[in-house]
């Protein structure tokens, strides 16, 4: 819907932002946003900066209702990296708020060869489901590539 406002936000060795707040979701924002994303995620590097991607989506975009989460995994840099705190830091910023999440755990886990541990994807689908959880949002695994 054009009305709707959306931002994007990537985080890997750092977290950027494609706008400062919310803009509309018309025809040619939707095109510039798949540009930037392209050159943003073609070479990720680094950790995962999932707190601070968080908390720059709460504290920039004030008129949002709604964030979708994707990730391949824990986070791994910034502060804090322990899921347990992360979800506490949610809850304090969603208090008022309600703000939904709706998290994507892209495990890939059917697309490898001899499949991976549960040890290594378990933390990572119980995180994204707890953080759906306190949201009232869904949790979808993504155990193959499209």
């Amino acid at each position: 819907d054009e009305k709707a406002l959306f931002n994007v936000i990537v985080f890997s060795d750092k977290v950027r932002t494609w706008r400062k707040s919310e803009v509309r979701a018309t025809k040619a924002h939707r095109a510039q946003v798949l540009k930037w994303v392209d050159k943003n995620l073609a070479d990720p590097q680094g950790g995962t900066y999932m707190h601070a991607a968080l908390e720059r989506a709460f504290a920039d975009n004030p008129r949002m209702d709604t964030i979708y989460l994707l990730s391949d995994g824990l986070a791994s840099d910034g502060e804090p990296i322990v899921p347990e705190a992360i979800l506490a830091s949610v809850r304090s910023w969603n208090r008022y708020r309600r703000v939904v999440v709706n998290t994507f755990a892209l495990t890939l886990e059917k697309d490898m060869p001899g499949g991976l541990p549960d040890a290594s994807i378990d933390p990572v689908k119980r995180f994204m489901q707890d953080l759906a959880n306190v949201t009232g949002g869904e949790c979808t695994v993504v155990e193959r590539a499209p």
